[in-house]
């Protein structure tokens, strides 16, 4: 691949010293090579290529494309933000396919991971208290002790519910 300074590239300083390129708009799952380079009076100079695959998820075990699918455009807890872009929510087809939850994390808890919707009938146990849950429960994995957990239901035909612990 090589890429020079013929193909797409950003200027990030002048003169001696460190530099640091911040890359935006990259595709999930996508195959990118970078490299440095620098021109002076003489010509151009370049780096070693280096390459890398954009993840498929931001962390939380949902596919990006699956997110961006989601309610809002992509932004089921609709604060401006797509939630393919942040790693504390997850939006996803609930456990019946009828709708979408969409999961936000926070009180210090900076993402979700694996991150899926069950079906109860996936339960090892019923629950004690009877409670039905027709949409599912989603199954996660907190890499923190505590957490503010708030849950979006888009089910289609009905006003979009918010559920907090």
């Amino acid at each position: 691949m090589n890429p020079t300074v013929a193909d797409t590239c950003s200027s990030d300083g002048t003169g001696l010293g460190a530099f640091v390129s911040n890359i935006s708009g990259l595709v999930p799952s996508t195959l990118y090579s970078v490299r440095a380079f620098a021109t002076n009076g003489i010509g151009t100079g370049y780096g070693p290529q280096i390459s890398f695959t954009t993840a498929a998820d931001d962390g939380d075990g949902v596919a990006l494309a699956v997110e961006d699918a989601g309610p809002n455009g992509g932004d089921g807890n609709n604060d401006g933000t797509a939630d393919s872009l942040q790693s504390n929510v997850s939006s996803l087809p609930d456990a019946t396919g009828s709708g979408y939850l969409t999961l936000e994390v926070g009180g210090g808890c900076a993402t979700a991971q694996a991150v899926a919707a069950v079906a109860i009938g996936s339960m090892p146990t019923a629950d004690p208290f009877g409670y039905l849950y027709p949409y599912g429960l989603l199954e996660l994995t907190l890499p923190c002790e505590t957490a503010d957990i708030t849950v979006y239901y888009h089910i289609p035909g009905a006003t979009s519910q918010v559920s907090s612990v």
